[in-house]
């Protein structure tokens, strides 16, 4: 169906521009070269690339872009949030306000006998609650309220379980304020276990390996390393955290394992040189 966009507020209301169904996807900033509804450049609450709606079988999602907030008839927009015939898009909380309007394309009959499912309360409940919670952590970090954030955070899981980005943020910011080993516990439990995880397991255990903590670190390296053995760093951690721990062999072997897949890395002559005095040990 062809689109209609509205501006209802700012520099630019009154006007309108009309899309049709050759446009597969829509895209709104300030960026002029590249965005389909542009707005000034004085206008800062919206992103240079702020958000886009794209066709699928007759109707327009929302697709997000980051942190950049957009609301949907006064209500936080998801990604693949549908939008009604008739719908207020507002890009940022201050920011300007559109109307979005789905037209009907006379050209074509109308469909028979046509239906669509509606989406039951309990999951609708879900999608609004999982939004709220999302832009609260968003509306909490900007103003740095790590704590907070966290709270926010472990809800958000709790409504969304299976959203893994939340433990990934989770862990960030447990790591940032000192809590490693409970950064360490919500990675654990991600739905998702994968090279994204494993980045935030060694970035939350370089502060446990620096406070002569070597059993923990080999431990949780040697996790990390069988979710991903193919991301270099770990095995370096574990080959330093083995010599920590007496095991020699191991670090040795640990050490040539993560020049080998990464031989260019910065700390590549560290454990060259660390090879050579485990060699001058046997």
């Amino acid at each position: 169906m062809p689109l209609k966009v509205h501006y209802k507020s700012g520099e630019l209301k009154g006007h309108s521009l009309d899309f049709d169904d050759d446009h597969e996807r829509i895209e709104f900033g300030r960026d002029a070269e590249r965005c389909d509804v542009v707005f000034p450049a004085s206008a800062t609450m919206v992103g240079r690339e702020h958000c886009a709606l794209e066709r699928v079988l007759g109707r327009y999602r929302l697709i997000t872009n980051g942190t950049n907030p957009v609301f949907l008839d006064g209500r936080p927009g998801q990604d693949d949030d549908l939008l009604k015939p008739l719908t207020e898009m507002r890009l940022g909380e201050d920011g300007p306000l559109l109307l979005v309007e789905t037209v009907l394309d006379r050209r074509l009959e109308p469909t028979v006998a046509a239906g669509r499912g509606v989406e039951s309360p309990p999951t609708l409940r879900q999608r609004i609650r999982r939004s709220v919670l999302t832009n609260r952590v968003i509306a909490l970090e900007r103003s740095g309220r790590s704590e907070e954030a966290v709270a926010a955070l472990e809800a958000l899981i709790s409504a969304t379980p299976d959203e893994n980005r939340a433990y990934l943020r989770l862990a960030e910011i447990l790591t940032e304020l000192g809590r490693e080993e409970e950064s360490l516990n919500w990675l654990e439990k991600a739905p998702v276990q994968d090279a994204e995880v494993v980045v935030r397991m060694y970035n939350a255990t370089v502060p446990l390996y620096n406070a002569g903590r070597f059993e923990l670190a080999a431990e949780v390296m040697r996790r990390a390393i069988a979710i991903a053995p193919e991301v270099a760093q770990p095995h370096r951690m574990l080959g330093q955290a083995l010599i920590g721990t007496g095991d020699l062999a191991g670090a040795e072997a640990e050490l040539r394992e993560f020049l080998r897949l990464d031989p260019d890395d910065p700390e590549a002559e560290t454990a060259r040189l660390l090879i050579q005095e485990l060699e001058k040990k046997k």
